[in-house]
Parts: structure tokens; C-alpha cells; sequence
């Protein structure tokens, strides 16, 4: 069982948490000078995006500009908090529901600028494909994952890898990690395995505020409603929303409670992230496997785990394995995902 929070897509390129804000904020500007050029050339009619048409507004330029008005109350908003966690802003402010548009359009931004192509989960295919002869074997495995981010760095990866293999047929690979595989506790950007085709056009991402010809309308347009798409599979305020997939969760629970080893990998402990898929379990008596990364030896992510498995706040104040009165076995790791694989977690 992998639990896999942002930490671990961060070496592909994705932001983590005040660097995230701001790269919201940065996308917003970018919108918000897109919106300006647009009143003011004239030409607010000619390929509006899906999300200026469906605003308010007696005319075009009536919706561009209440578009522009939202980007820009994001920012000043954003700027004047600085929040911990954008989710919860989101909650906390109904006027600002462009947010999640502008999340969307981030890890866009991001998966275009190819932060998927360096080879991350090398130690889970290698696990996968061991003993595998056939490619009916990758069937085998009883491995599930569990991740909260937004992003398909996982399934991108694991596809291209174990595609990689000749033993394993692309059909299988495929149905390995679509059929009950992998949960995106809230929503992912892909409703599938992505492929170099979905991903947007990072040159129009990137210069969305910038001037532009004529030509270049239909290339923004074409970017803004794949943000929109996207944004419309995602779970971004916390509570209203990501509870709703009752199902998935439950699902979720079930995992966690079945497995007998437990990664943890770039995740931060939140308290409604482990309510809803019920990790406390991994303490309960439960006789399990738990190892975690805490990249930095950060004390409120060790005071967070402790809370969790032991309800007290002093274990793992160092990177020594923990027995618990349950039977379980507990390790922590203070490097990042990767290295600890390679050098500190043992596959048990």
C-alpha cells in the first residue's frame, strides 16, 4: 500500500505548498493581463474561452472584464494571506471559485514542461515485474496506491516503465493501473493513463499575458478550456467537496486496513487526510509495516505521525525504528522519497 501526498511529485517539477500559492498567483496574473489585452484590442467576441462565457455579464466584454475582476481579487486575496493551504482558502472564500481554475492550469503547466520524463519510481517496478515471466504475472502483485495529489506523474510513469519491459504487453500494463489500482483521493487533471498528447502546449502557458497575434487567440482558447476541463475533475475545497466520492474512500479505507506494508511517501499527516482514509488503523492493532518519509526531520511531521499511530507527540524525534504495543513496526526516513528507497527502506 503506497500513500502518496505532494512530496512525492515534487522531482517532477510540481510546487508544494507556499511555492504552489505563488504559482497560482503567477498564473492569475497571467490570466488577469490576458483578460486587459483582450478588452482592449477590440476583439473581445472572437475565441472566448468557456470560462469567460459561462460568467455574468450583458455582453463579452462584460464577462472578460468580470473575469479579470475575479483573477484579480484572487491575487490580492492570495498575496494578503499567504495561505498554508489553498484548499481551505478556497473554502473559506466563495467569491474566489476561479481558483480552481488556476490550479488546474499550474499542473498543466507543469506536466507540459515534461517533469514526467525522469525515471522516479524505479524501486516499485522493479517490485512489480520480479518473478514476473509472463506478462499475465504483473497480475499478481496485490499493490495499491493511494495519492492526494491532482497530477498523473504516477500512473504516467509506472505505464512508461513497465511498457518498457518486453515481457509485460501494453494492454495488461494498462489494465493494471486502471482496474482498482490506483485512487485520486481528490480528482486528477486526467480522467486516464495520460500520453504525451494530452499534455497542453507549455509555450501558451507560459505566455498567456504576453501580446499576441490574431492566430493566437485559438491556441489560448484551446489552453484555457483544457484547464477548465481539468478543473472540473478536481476536488479543491476542503470540506464541501472532498468528501463527496463517499465511495472512493471507503474504498480507500478498506486498503489501508488490509494492507500489511504501508508506505508513506511526501506526506504531510493532515488530520482530514487520515480521517477519510482511516490511516490511524495502521496503529490500531493492526500488526503492520509503516514507513515514512519526513524529508528535513521537520518536528511537526513527527509530532503529526506520532499523534496518529501512538496518540502522544514524542515519538520519531529520530530516524530509529519504532515497535508499537500493536505489533506494528515504524520507520522514518529524513531524506526525500527517492533516496529513501534507494538507501533506507527495506522492500519487507
Amino acid at each position: 500500500m503506497f500513500v502518496l501526498g505532494a512530496g512525492a511529485s515534487r522531482h517532477y517539477g510540481y510546487p508544494t505548498g507556499d511555492n504552489f500559492v505563488e504559482q497560482v498567483i503567477l498564473m492569475a496574473d497571467q490570466f488577469s493581463r490576458y483578460c486587459t489585452r483582450r478588452l482592449e484590442t477590440g476583439d473581445a467576441g472572437q475565441h472566448v474561452p468557456e470560462y469567460v462565457e459561462h460568467q455574468a455579464g450583458a455582453s463579452t466584454s462584460d464577462r472578460w472584464e468580470n473575469t479579470l475582476k475575479d483573477c484579480q481579487l484572487l491575487i490580492k486575496r492570495l498575496q494578503a494571506v499567504r495561505p498554508l493551504l489553498i484548499d481551505h482558502f478556497l473554502a473559506w472564500n466563495e467569491s474566489l471559485r476561479i481558483g480552481r481554475l488556476m490550479i488546474a492550469a499550474v499542473i498543466l503547466e507543469c506536466e507540459a514542461a515534461k517533469g514526467y520524463q525522469t525515471p522516479r519510481h524505479r524501486f516499485v517496478v522493479h517490485k512489480l515485474v520480479y518473478g514476473c515471466t509472463k506478462s499475465a504475472d504483473l497480475f499478481g502483485n496485490h499493490v495499491h496506491f493511494i495519492t492526494f495529489n491532482y497530477d498523473a506523474s504516477l500512473e504516467y510513469n509506472l505505464y512508461g516503465a513497465l511498457t518498457s519491459v518486453d515481457i509485460i504487453d501494453k494492454a495488461d500494463a494498462r489494465r493494471f493501473l486502471t482496474e482498482d489500482r490506483i485512487i485520486h483521493t481528490y480528482g486528477c487533471v486526467h480522467s486516464a493513463i495520460p500520453d504525451d498528447r494530452d499534455f497542453v502546449d507549455v509555450r501558451v502557458a507560459r505566455s498567456l499575458g504576453a501580446g499576441f497575434n490574431p492566430e493566437d487567440l485559438e491556441l489560448r482558447k484551446l489552453f484555457l478550456d483544457r484547464c477548465l476541463s481539468a478543473a472540473q475533475k478536481l476536488k479543491t475545497i476542503d470540506p464541501n467537496d472532498k468528501e463527496d466520492d463517499e465511495a472512493c474512500l471507503i474504498q480507500a479505507r478498506k486498503w489501508i486496513e488490509k494492507a500489511g506494508v504501508i508506505y508513506i511517501l511526501g506526506y504531510a499527516f493532515d488530520y482530514n487526510n487520515n480521517r477519510r482514509i482511516g490511516l490511524s488503523s495502521a496503529g490500531d492493532g493492526s500488526n503492520k509495516i509503516v514507513m515514512f518519509t519526513n524529508l528535513g526531520d521537520l518536528n511537526k511531521i513527527n509530532k503529526k505521525a506520532s499523534k496518529l499511530f501512538y496518540h502522544d507527540l514524542v515519538h520519531f524525534s529520530n530516524s530509529a525504528p519504532h515497535g508499537h504495543p500493536s505489533g506494528s513496526y515504524f520507520e522514518k526516513s529524513v531524506r526525500d522519497v527517492y533516496d529513501a528507497f534507494e538507501k533506507d527502506f527495506e522492500a519487507l
